[in-house]
């Protein structure tokens, strides 16, 4: 009996064992779902809900409000100078700004049914879960904007880092994404104003959000079914009235009638479609190039973050230079973000045959050693300059020394906007013969450019060099 008992005794205190073994893998297991189910709804940053679980939270917000107006809100902040901290101090000064600054907001919030969210980035959403009125939101906005008015200290350093706010409040009904879309909308529009703003999507700003998504979307098509055009504006030597350059620029042929760029390039930056469109249009200048036997040089607007895409057209002529004859224009303030591999991307163009030219120079804040470090062949001095050449004697003078600068580091100069004759006359005579502008002509399509190349000289009135 003693050794059947001893036996189970030893039977109960194994299974007993093995059941603890199994409990605690079940805890460790649970744990384990728990936390796994933690990172994927949070930022592990600054341990706020994310975008999925936001979305999750602002849908049962509305559910529970039971689609009445004003009832929920969002506060959509984006921080002012949050790259220009990731830039100077590094990324761990950045998510150091970003923990202090949600910190700031939770002390804004702290006594409102509100819950903070990170987006992405330096983007921060405030879901209002139970507002009172409109008004309601714009007092918590206003609380928001002042909590950032004293500087953060990060690393021993002062920081003033305001932000922009987007504020949206449900209307009748309205679907979590649809007021999401609306307070991002808000934000851009309050960026755009400056910083340190706050601005409310009203039922004009929804609209305006509206157009630009279908905008967006017939751009989308227009991309695909080939709607999107090369025009041509002429670059001409002032002294003898020849066309000795064109710039390429998009046109986008609608049944209304033909849209300039501006009116859809902005639509293009915002829904990620502007490398699309710039490989579109440097698709097809070089292949007009080509078939229409034009040895003119044939420029191209770029952006310095979609350069290397334009090198993917390599691959479509293996043999030789394909950029032989085409010119690559980049904005002087496009290049300061990552100076040295916008260099080495447009080293390997020019290799390929491309010319490259900094386009708007005056309008950014280049110096005399980024200009000797790039491997530029040329300038265009921006519009704003030419502008001012018949009024201001500072902008003369600065230009005419610009002139000189070119001459003695053997460069193109191209002067853009170039709108009357006194103004084409000043600059051929410091020595700047190359000019741009409605007093040449507008941008027109390939057969029309094709028109002014045959037509000869340019008239002698438009200078007194002629």
């Amino acid at each position: 009996m003693l050794i059947v008992a001893t036996v189970a005794t030893v039977l109960s205190c194994a299974v007993s064992a093995e059941l603890w073994r199994r409990l605690a893998r079940l805890s460790d297991l649970t744990a384990l779902n728990e936390e796994l189910r933690y990172r994927a709804s949070h930022d592990l940053l600054m341990h706020v809900p994310n975008r999925d679980l936001l979305h999750i939270e602002l849908a049962e917000a509305l559910t529970a409000s039971g689609g009445k107006a004003g009832s929920v809100g969002l506060l959509f902040l984006d921080l002012d100078r949050f790259k220009f901290v990731n830039d100077s101090l590094g990324h761990a000064a950045g998510d150091e700004l970003l923990k202090a600054a949600g910190l700031r907001i939770k002390r804004a919030i702290a006594d409102e049914d509100a819950v903070l969210a990170r987006v992405g980035g330096d983007e921060l959403v405030v879901l209002m879960r139970r507002l009172t009125s409109f008004e309601h939101l714009g007092l918590v906005s206003d609380r928001l904007l002042a909590k950032f008015a004293d500087p953060f200290k990060i690393d021993g350093v002062l920081l003033s880092i305001g932000t922009s706010i987007g504020l949206a409040a449900s209307i009748d009904h309205e679907s979590a994404d649809e007021l999401y879309r609306h307070a991002d909308a808000a934000l851009y529009e309050a960026k755009e104003r400056g910083r340190g703003q706050a601005v409310f999507a009203d039922a004009a700003l929804r609209a305006k959000r509206d157009a630009r998504v279908r905008t967006e979307l017939a751009l989308r098509d227009a991309l695909a079914g080939g709607q999107i055009e090369a025009w041509y504006q002429p670059e001409v030597d002032m002294v003898a009235g020849e066309i000795v350059a064109a710039e390429a620029l998009a046109r986008w042929r609608t049944t209304d009638g033909v849209e300039i760029a501006s009116s859809f390039i902005d639509v293009a930056r915002r829904a990620g479609m502007l490398e699309q469109l710039m490989v579109e249009m440097a698709g097809q200048l070089w292949a007009w190039h080509r078939s229409s036997g034009c040895n003119l040089p044939v420029a191209l607007n770029v952006a310095a973050a979609h350069l290397p895409s334009l090198l993917t057209l390599h691959e479509q002529d293996p043999i030789g230079r394909p950029f032989q004859g085409m010119r690559l224009e980049i904005a002087e303030t496009d290049i300061i973000h990552d100076f040295e591999g916008t260099r080495q991307t447009l080293n390997q163009l020019r290799e390929l045959g491309a010319q490259i030219m900094l386009d708007d120079f005056g309008a950014g804040y280049s110096s005399l050693q980024m200009l000797s470090d790039l491997p530029i062949d040329g300038l265009k001095i921006d519009r704003s300059y030419v502008a001012r050449i018949d009024t201001d004697w500072r902008v003369r003078s600065l230009v005419t020394s610009l002139a000189d600068f070119a001459r003695s580091t053997n460069m193109i100069v191209v002067a853009e906007g170039v709108e009357t004759p006194s103004q084409a006359d000043f600059l051929a005579r410091i020595g700047i013969d190359r000019g741009q502008g409605f007093l040449f002509s507008k941008a027109v399509d390939a057969g029309e450019f094709a028109t002014l190349l045959d037509n000869g000289p340019f008239g002698a009135h438009l200078t007194s060099r002629f």
